[in-house]
């Protein structure tokens, strides 16, 4: 880890508080640094300790919570805690949850003197569930959901301060849909539906769409973690192959110890009888293309 002075620590002197601890990242991320002698406090809502490391609470929803003794002893704070849910009766927590909580950790880290605030974005910022033309970091933004523009109203708020304070740097993941055992939102939907035992409808899915495992996004923001220069900034993310719903599919039965079991259905009539349901969006993510290019030069398998 290269601290501000431009001197060297070792891993020990890593200290990580990682927000949303309990969720499905968060554990992941915890994990990982636990596992590699990193020190670790898991800063989360639910009032369920992790024997690997200490916890605290606090709530995205009460500003009042994260202040100084939340955030005290930790040199770098990871933030993966989000309001995720498409519930547009919330519209207002989405700023309060996802904006004005981030802004506030943000602002107490600086306080604080913490060499790193890790943010864990969205490709939801570019308000697109396909396109005919690999997107990449200069793409412009223009989110479609609350949850999207939180995150980007996020981003710019970060952004907007990143030159007047260089004493807590900044890094900024944008992610895709994240790939892994019991991940929820759409891969978690995925895993359900390939565990029918009818034949899929999904054998001209050969559509592509980057994703990330959720291995390779842990890899990514440990490596944030213990060099405070690293992946400064705005950065998207992906893994190098994009993978096509047939594929995601098939990797999912085959975890599940099932062989592919499709039927061709044409695309053409996948759409006519999506769309007449008004399901446009189910359409699009399922069966047409959206590729991110990833912005990180970093090695890929």
């Amino acid at each position: 880890m290269v601290l501000l002075d431009g001197s060297k620590v070792n891993k020990k002197g890593i200290v990580v508080g990682v927000t949303g601890g309990n969720g499905f990242i968060g554990k992941k991320i915890i994990d990982r640094l636990s596992d590699e002698g990193i020190k670790v406090i898991s800063l989360q809502k639910i009032n369920t300790s992790f024997a690997k490391c200490e916890t605290r609470f606090f709530d995205l929803s009460r500003l009042d919570t994260i202040n100084k003794e939340l955030l005290n002893d930790i040199n770098v704070v990871v933030h993966t805690a989000a309001l995720v849910h498409k519930n547009k009766s919330k519209k207002g927590l989405y700023k309060l949850m996802n904006t004005d909580a981030t802004a506030k950790l943000y602002d107490l880290s600086i306080a604080l003197e913490i060499n790193k605030f890790i943010f864990l974005s969205t490709v939801g910022v570019y308000g697109k569930t396909s396109y005919t033309s690999p997107i990449d970091i200069e793409f412009p933004t223009s989110p479609d959901t609350e949850y999207g523009y939180s995150k980007l109203q996020s981003e710019n708020y970060l952004l907007n301060n990143i030159n007047k304070n260089k004493g807590t740097k900044i890094s900024i993941l944008r992610i895709p849909l994240v790939t892994g055992k019991n991940a929820p939102g759409n891969y978690g939907l995925l895993e359900k539906f390939s565990k029918i035992i009818l034949p899929l409808p999904f054998g001209c899915a050969n559509n592509k769409r980057t994703v990330i495992s959720v291995e390779m996004l842990v890899d990514i923001v440990i490596q944030a973690c213990k060099d405070i220069e690293l992946h400064q900034g705005l950065n998207l993310i992906g893994d190098n192959k994009p993978l096509s719903t047939k594929d995601l599919i098939i990797n999912l039965r085959e975890d599940n110890g099932l062989k592919p079991n499709f039927i061709s259905v044409p695309k053409s009539l996948m759409k006519f009888c999506l769309l007449i349901i008004g399901k446009r969006k189910v359409y699009e993510q399922l069966f047409e293309d959206l590729i991110f290019i990833d912005s990180i030069k970093r090695n890929k398998n």
